[in-house]
């Protein structure tokens, strides 16, 4: 079966894109090469019609072959793919009614789709055809509960009985880990019995369950073992099937690891953590791995290798689990900086993090020798970790303003607040994650207040970031203003050059230079985000961001 995102491949933007923009998506205004195609334009059936011919001729024993739409949320609104949308229920009516007509043509063949993001939801007022096979894949959900004992779940319910009376041929693509941090725990065991015996209820006819495939992760082994055995019989006594393999896999370290992966639950279930498939260890530093749990999970950890510490085999496969406990520590200091648990802080700091260094040297190391070629999704590699981690060690500073006063006039985003206002002055400065020590405002201009009290200072840098392929842009423009007679007088500004298009991760450091800054007591840092998204990152629903971390102040 070849599956997939798969129309950039059946049709290549970059061979008819120049010459033929009327074959992709016209989305917000403009066509878009990135995107969807068109799907109510007969030339593009015709081409893929001839391609997927020439596919299904050069491999005859194949089961299955995959039409999809590619890896985002953009779809065509020409004016007759609009009307078929309209009378379809959404953006995949013109998407199945554009499929179907590829079916027509093969109707021995077996096609898969993915209903997925904009294509989620069944459409209404169109059948259809036989020899579509649909996988349904709900991405956005909660994977640390049970889906039918969450209230919020009504809808998706809903989505998922709708799938189930418009085809026969019903799919499951389904995530079970963290795909933006492989290692770090992910307590979600607890439910794969229960959805996947609702999928069976609601005529889901086989799963695809991507978690992890030749990368080991978060308790891998014992995760790969209990979605096989509940894919191949969902009546399977999962605790049974857990304590079978643990003894068979860890030995004597067996109930160690029972308490361990019980623990994780029990501390996500009371803490009631969203689980996010894009979430990290930092955003779950108050739930299910504050430092207290993690000091817990540690000395569990511990025992289990007391308790085989005379097999090596064993040995070596509760070290992989600790390589978990590592990644989340590693993490977490980062965020912590130079306050407690940080890399700056207490021993660390005393003997300028060399040990803590050698920790994450090590960390990596341990990781190729098991195969673990890489954290993320993203593809960062152990290697790659360790040098980051060397960068990072490098981001600290020293300055002027260090833990001064500072106060948002513009509230941030709930997602990335970090540490608050103080995160801005405590001397460490964000890297390229955004969940580390970025300030983020969504849509919104930041406004910043500092209480400065005429301190002898003559130089502001400013860090800001930029990801664009997460809608995080580099300001417009910053303003530096000082309160005097009571009312704001503008200090000094920078304005940023043209925006172009450019999805590698970077930092922009803003210097500003006055020697008047000492006259204030009170100065006002405004942010001038972008007014709407640049064309090739327009998405709906989607606003641009801005990510400041450290407001440094020195005199030079």
């Amino acid at each position: 079966m070849s599956g997939g995102h798969s129309f950039y491949k059946l049709l290549s933007a970059s061979t008819y894109f120049k010459t033929n923009p009327k074959f992709f998506a016209l989305y917000e205004g403009q066509r878009n090469s990135e995107s969807l195609l068109c799907m109510s334009n007969d030339t593009v059936v015709e081409i893929i019609t001839k391609k997927m011919s020439e596919i299904i001729a050069q491999n005859p024993n194949t089961s299955f072959f995959s039409i999809s739409q590619n890896d985002d949320a953009v779809y065509c609104e020409c004016d007759k793919c609009k009307t078929l949308n309209e009378k379809c229920g959404g953006p995949q009516g013109s998407f199945y009614y554009f499929f179907n007509k590829i079916a027509f043509q093969f109707p021995k063949t077996k096609i898969t789709t993915l209903a997925y993001l904009h294509t989620y939801r069944a459409p209404v007022n169109l059948k259809i055809e036989p020899n579509i096979y649909t996988l349904f894949c709900p991405i956005q959900m909660n994977r640390g509960k049970a889906i039918a004992e969450s209230s919020s779940n009504k809808d998706f319910l809903n989505i998922l009985n709708n799938w189930s009376t418009t085809t026969p041929h019903l799919y499951l693509w389904d995530y079970t880990v963290e795909f933006t941090n492989y290692l770090s725990p992910f307590p979600n065991f607890q439910t794969f019995s229960k959805n996947f015996k609702l999928y069976e209820q609601n005529q889901v006819k086989g799963l695809f369950v991507q978690g992890y495939a030749d990368v080991p992760g978060d308790l891998y082994e014992l995760r790969q073992y209990l979605l096989f055995k509940i894919i191949w019989d969902t009546q399977t006594d999962v605790e049974a099937a857990t304590n079978d393999f643990l003894n068979g896999f860890y030995g004597n370290a067996a109930p160690f690891v029972k308490k361990y992966r019980d623990l994780l639950t029990q501390y996500q279930e009371k803490t009631d953590r969203y689980l996010d498939i894009y979430s990290d260890p930092i955003q779950s530093r108050n739930t299910f791995l504050t430092p207290e749990a993690m000091n817990q999970y540690d000395q569990i950890i511990s025992q289990s290798e007391i308790a085989v510490k005379d097999n090596p085999t064993l040995a070596k496969r509760v070290l992989k689990l600790r390589l978990a406990l590592e990644y989340v520590y590693f993490e977490q200091a980062k965020f912590y900086g130079k306050d407690k648990h940080g890399m700056f802080a207490g021993k660390n700091k005393e003997d300028q993090g060399k040990l803590l260094r050698e920790r994450v040297l090590n960390f990596s190391k341990n990781c190729n020798e098991f195969g673990i070629y890489e954290l993320s999704e993203g593809g960062l590699s152990p290697d790659q970790y360790y040098e980051e981690w060397l960068a990072i060690e490098k981001n600290t500073c020293n300055h002027l303003g260090e833990k001064y006063e500072i106060h948002f006039l513009t509230p941030p985003a709930d997602e990335f607040k970090g540490k608050g206002s103080y995160g801005l002055v405590d001397c460490v400065r964000g890297y390229k994650n955004p969940a580390i020590n970025w300030i983020d405002w969504y849509g919104t201009n930041p406004e910043i207040e500092l209480n400065v009290q005429k301190l002898d200072f003559n130089t502001i840098n400013i860090n800001t970031l930029s990801d664009q392929r997460h809608w995080i842009f580099t300001p417009k423009k910053i303003s530096v203003y000082g309160f005097e007679k009571d009312k704001w007088q503008l200090i000094t500004q920078l304005e940023s050059e043209k925006l172009s298009k450019n999805l590698e991760v970077s930092i922009q450091i803003w210097e500003f230079k006055s020697n008047n800054f000492n006259r204030y007591d009170t100065l006002k840092i405004e942010v001038e985000n972008l007014k709407e998204l640049p064309y090739w990152r327009k998405r709906k629903n989607k606003k641009p961001m801005v990510m400041i971390d450290e407001i440094e102040l020195y005199n030079n």
